[in-house]
């Protein structure tokens, strides 16, 4: 991933980028730390950022 991307989606919103649930976003980063190769940015008040990219399956 480059480090040139702005993290700025909720996991909502995220997650509707992706055409999928928030809370299989969710499971599938405890489960194995990213979202098939997106890892998100914790951000200070304990908050997730994703960048804005869709995952290719």
């Amino acid at each position: 991933m480059s480090t040139d991307l702005r993290y700025e989606l909720s996991c909502k919103d995220f997650a509707a980028l992706n055409q999928v649930k928030p809370a299989t976003v969710r499971t599938r980063l405890c489960l194995f730390g990213d979202y098939f190769g997106v890892t998100p940015r914790k951000l200070r008040n304990g908050r997730l950022a994703f960048p804005a990219v869709q995952v290719q399956r």
